[in-house]
């Protein structure tokens, strides 16, 4: 027992010395670990004025990896975000892109779901349609009432939307 006391005591001791002699901040400073973060929004990067973007997912979870005080200082700082590509460069039409994330310490691994997203892009188009009420002769109403014709605050309602959905709208009502 006193021969296994002793390699004890020198491989811990081995051990305690080489994290103090490491020019690496983060060696022995922490334990690794990991986190997962959900329903993280994503931050679509595009010209918003120009373009419709479809296909984007609500939110997306982020798992991280690295030594355990980082992980906790980003949780607490939430300096990071889930972002697309620049999607001005791509153009009108159906594309494939992978997720990123900005605003990590390179001392921390990450993975995102989901890491690819098909989506669609289209011209944003605003449109300007006069609104109109259209009643139900089939109300049953009850003795002694009458609908008159209503008084409307708003006339014109502006819509956007992409193109393609835009041309599918006669009225609104």
């Amino acid at each position: 027992s006193v021969l296994l006391a002793l390699i004890l005591f020198t491989f811990v001791n081995f051990e305690n010395q080489s994290r103090f002699q490491s020019n690496e901040p983060t060696d022995g400073a922490s334990i690794d670990g990991s986190e997962i973060i959900t329903n993280l929004p994503i931050e679509v990067n595009v010209d918003t004025d120009r373009y419709f973007v479809s296909g984007i997912p609500d939110s997306a979870t982020l798992r991280i990896q690295g030594p355990q005080a980082i992980i906790f200082q980003t949780i607490a700082t939430q300096s990071y975000t889930v972002t697309t590509p620049n999607l001005n460069q791509r153009g009108e039409g159906t594309h494939t892109i992978e997720l990123q994330v900005e605003g990590l310490s390179d001392n921390i691994t990450w993975s995102v779901s989901p890491s690819v997203v098909n989506l669609t892009i289209e011209e944003k188009v605003m449109e300007e349609y006069p609104l109109s009420l259209e009643i139900d002769d089939a109300i049953d109403l009850a003795n002694g009432y009458e609908i008159k014709d209503p008084i409307l605050n708003i006339q014109v309602v502006q819509l956007s939307g992409a193109a393609s959905t835009m041309e599918q709208i006669d009225k609104v009502f």
